[in-house]
């Protein structure tokens, strides 16, 4: 049975009796104890989803994180942050994709062939990050490839076509993302996550960067379904409006024929935070 872990507030891992990759459900929250007289109480402390991101990278112990949710909310982008050294490999899989693009090929040099790398051998080797988007794309040809470099470190390895087999660095990292959901991937290809995440809004620091008005709007895109529009449509929408001072043309060019409804919503979302 493979090793699963739940996370304490002090990120200390203990081994879960259960079969399957832990989730983080929006349930979730951590526990902080306090003092009250001479009892000790605990306090519930709900965690978002980047918060649980953020304790599932402190803890040495988890390697292999999922992350799905809507497209637009940053999976992708702040997994390659996570990097703080830079160092990582990133690849977006496909239908089409091929093992050769994850282990490697042989290109002519000179009179002979030499073997490259593909994107994920030097962060399997080098312990480095490697960011997997769209896994739930991925085409049936490169799934056992997956299955190697998913596996527990402790026996992970990969045979190159070069003939080397390269074995798994301590601290190689993956960081999965998708759009869909965790029950479109296969179990096997599933049930090798350490963690597995539903990222349901955008990061902080991403909704700071938008004008005020938008912000509360933006975060009621992603906590209602009387809503639905993406972080990068009012991202871009927050960048025009500035171009051509004038909501209304950079509305036009970004929500289309919806722009009209879109702009009363957020303006009805401004004077009810001024009441």
């Amino acid at each position: 049975m493979r090793k699963k872990y739940l996370i304490e507030f002090a990120k200390v891992p203990f081994p879960a009796p259960v079969d399957d990759a832990l989730f983080l459900p929006e349930t979730s929250s951590l526990a902080e104890s306090v003092f009250e007289g001479s009892e000790i109480k605990k306090e519930e402390k709900k965690m978002n989803c980047w918060e649980k991101f953020e304790l599932s990278l402190s803890c040495n112990d988890i390697h292999r994180i999922l992350l799905y949710g809507s497209p637009g909310t940053g999976k992708t982008s702040n997994a390659i942050r996570s990097r703080k050294d830079g160092k990582f490999s990133s690849i977006t899989l496909h239908e089409e994709s091929c093992v050769s693009e994850l282990l490697g090929h042989w290109i002519k040099k000179g009179d002979g062939y030499e073997y490259h790398y593909g994107a994920a051998i030097a962060p399997f080797k080098e312990g480095h990050l490697l960011v997997l988007n769209e896994i739930d794309k991925v085409s049936s040809s490169v799934m056992t490839s997956l299955h190697n470099l998913l596996d527990d470190k402790e026996i992970a390895q990969i045979h190159l076509p070069n003939n080397e087999t390269v074995k798994c660095h301590t601290n190689f990292t993956v960081i999965s993302t998708m759009n869909g959901l965790p029950d479109d991937l296969s179990e096997p290809l599933l049930d090798r996550f350490d963690i597995v995440i539903k990222i349901d809004t955008p990061h902080p620091q991403a909704i700071e960067k938008l004008s005020p008005d938008l912000r509360d709007f933006t975060k009621r895109c992603y906590s209602t379904s009387d809503v639905s529009i993406s972080y990068r449509s009012i991202y871009n929408f927050n960048k025009l409006r500035k171009s051509f001072r004038n909501d209304d043309i950079a509305g036009n060019l970004v929500f289309s024929e919806n722009y009209n409804e879109i702009l009363a919503t957020i303006k009805l979302g401004v004077r009810e935070e001024k009441k």
